[in-house]
């Protein structure tokens, strides 16, 4: 993760631990467990600083998966926490989608609700991150 450190990935990109590679691909292919997978959040804090930009980075704990998992989120992909912070089942896509509106058919896979909602709440406060209803436009929440 070290030579990542410079040049941090966009959302859905692969290549920084190739074993969390592995899994999500066997995942894919139903070559291992994926109902019912325990998970666990074993830190979930904020990253960055003088140097470069605040990110929220998550690492995870997931049965069957030997290394840590570590996802890092950069600002523009920090409003969808909101979702989680408030409950929502947590997912892995599976393959990056082609065009941001593809996502909600991408193949994907649900460990359950986050279990740090209020950890994660908290960081998004501090980064001054505006909820989806602030951060949507008026015209999209109008009937």
């Amino acid at each position: 993760m070290r030579g990542a450190a410079r040049s941090w990935p966009s959302s859905n990109q692969r290549g920084f631990q190739r074993a969390f590679d592995k899994h999500l691909d066997d995942v894919l292919a139903r070559a291992v467990p994926h109902w019912n997978v325990a998970y666990r959040v074993t830190w979930l804090g904020i990253t960055g600083g003088p140097a470069g930009p605040s990110l929220v980075r998550l690492e995870l704990v997931i049965d069957g998966l030997r290394p840590r998992v570590r996802l890092l989120f950069r600002r523009g992909t920090l409003p969808p926490l909101w979702f989680l912070a408030g409950g929502a089942y947590f997912a892995l896509l599976l393959k990056a989608p082609k065009k941001s509106a593809d996502a909600p058919f991408t193949p994907s896979w649900v460990l359950g609700r986050t279990p740090a909602r209020r950890g994660l709440r908290r960081i998004l406060r501090c980064l001054e991150i505006p909820t989806p209803d602030r951060a949507l436009p008026a015209r999209i929440l109008a009937p």
